[in-house]
């Protein structure tokens, strides 16, 4: 950090100090002065900013607004997206930006708004230009999204998308646990049982102990809707021990145990 801000003091002009000054804050936990330095860069409090390009602009605006973001501040990161935006409509227009609609994207689905959320991480994931980390989790968003709408069509949406996702990166276990989580929410036994399979995968691969939990977790849910109480109670007590934290599972495990004696 010092030696950051001592090349802002000796050149007070490079935007590419302050990215990196914010940056540095931004993973030290100090945000406010994060913030401070993008915005210093951009003249957004009310002084004069520096001259920048649209990619350098784009670069401190995508920043300042993750953080945003991460802080609750939605209204704040959606209008640095709209700032964007109108950029990219100068001349020579930029017709797509994928990283841009999955952020904006992102921002909507954390509000809930699944609408919104749908329309950009689809574009972001259909976007010529959106690189493979990009148009992965674009479709485990939009995945997300379209099973946040309690809609019967959507729920087939969700499901497409998340299998889109698990395709692009089979060694991606999270994407698996999503898939399952969505094949659970339709009720069939064809689909619990794809559901059960894949969540079986999750927890014999080298994850960390929340996903492990989480996925132990689903698993006991499936089991507990075919009846297999005891298959049940034993993917709770694990997803109870891999994280003492997850009190669904103590529910889960709670609810098992009395089906499971209530069977005897």
């Amino acid at each position: 950090i010092d030696v950051l801000e001592r090349a802002r003091a000796i050149s007070p002009q490079n935007p590419r100090v302050y990215f990196l000054l914010g940056s540095v804050y931004d993973r030290a936990g100090r945000r406010e002065l994060a913030v401070d330095a993008w915005k210093k860069a951009l003249g957004s409090n009310g002084g004069r900013g520096l001259n920048l390009s649209r990619d350098d602009e784009r670069k401190l605006r995508i920043a300042l607004a993750q953080v945003y973001r991460r802080e609750g501040a939605f209204d704040l990161a959606l209008t640095e997206y709209r700032r964007i935006r109108e950029r990219n409509r100068e001349s020579p227009r930029v017709e797509e930006d994928a990283e841009l609609d999955l952020e904006t994207g992102l921002t909507y689905l954390s509000l809930k708004d699944y609408g919104n959320a749908a329309t950009y991480l689809s574009a972001a994931s259909q976007a010529n230009t959106a690189s493979a980390e990009v148009r992965k989790l674009a479709y485990l968003r939009l995945a997300q999204a379209y099973a946040g709408t309690g809609d019967a069509a959507d729920l087939d949406r969700a499901r497409s998308s998340a299998a889109r996702a698990a395709r692009l990166d089979p060694a991606d276990q999270s994407a698996k646990l999503l898939q399952a989580s969505i094949l659970l929410k339709t009720e069939s036994l064809i689909e619990r049982e794809k559901a059960i399979e894949l969540l079986k995968e999750v927890t014999r691969s080298d994850v960390d102990a929340n996903t492990a939990s989480q996925a132990f977790n689903l698993l006991g849910s499936a089991y507990m809707k075919n009846g297999e109480y005891r298959r049940a109670l034993s993917a709770f007590d694990s997803a109870v021990q891999l994280d003492p934290s997850n009190q669904e599972a103590y529910q889960n495990q709670r609810a098992a145990a009395n089906a499971y004696e209530q069977g005897l």
